[in-house]
């Protein structure tokens, strides 16, 4: 009785159950991310890289399109994140410099919705990867393993968005008005 009420409340929140897929993905991809990083390989920076990297892309992202273009938009998205990690993993060692590279980030961040809504969809994310990557403690010699564990988040959250309980398409403007 109890499930069946649970259920129909669920059903009539989320109709499509489009959250409740988003949920689950994004749970199995931050927990294998994590546990593979913490006990597989044994390193704790590359777990915590691929549970904030599952979160950032999965939680923070609006991407458009089918499940493959939303998982392509996932990886190709992911040398903007190498580049960011890279860099705020080096301003770290400066507060001030950290600090100047979010200012320049921010505004960056604030104009690029302007690119169109696959852009607009992953900057949160990206700039999610500065914001760890600049925070203390400065720590340049475990970029290696930020790096692995950002990739292997978005590998597998585009292997789930493509495989694993995946949206349905959107609507396209163009059947909405007919």
């Amino acid at each position: 009785m109890l499930g069946t009420g649970l259920l129909a409340w669920v059903h009539h929140r989320d109709p499509g159950y489009v959250v409740l897929r988003r949920a689950a993905r994004l749970t199995l991809v931050a927990s294998v991310g994590f546990y593979g990083g913490r006990y597989g390989a044994g390193d704790p920076t590359l777990a915590t890289y691929a549970l904030f990297g599952a979160v950032s892309l999965g939680a923070f992202t609006q991407l458009p399109g089918s499940p493959a273009e939303r998982a392509r938009i996932l990886l190709l998205a992911l040398p903007a994140g190498w580049a960011l990690i890279s860099v705020g993993t080096m301003l770290a060692g400066n507060v001030w410099a950290a600090a100047g590279g979010m200012l320049v980030l921010g505004f960056t961040v604030a104009f690029v919705g302007t690119g169109g809504p696959r852009l607009a969809g992953v900057v949160g994310a990206l700039q999610l990867f500065y914001i760890l990557a600049s925070f203390p403690p400065y720590q340049p010699d475990s970029l290696p393993q930020r790096l692995i564990g950002v990739t292997l988040a978005a590998v597998l959250l585009a292997l789930a968005e493509v495989l694993l309980w995946p949206d349905p398409v959107p609507v396209s403007y163009r059947q909405r008005v007919v």
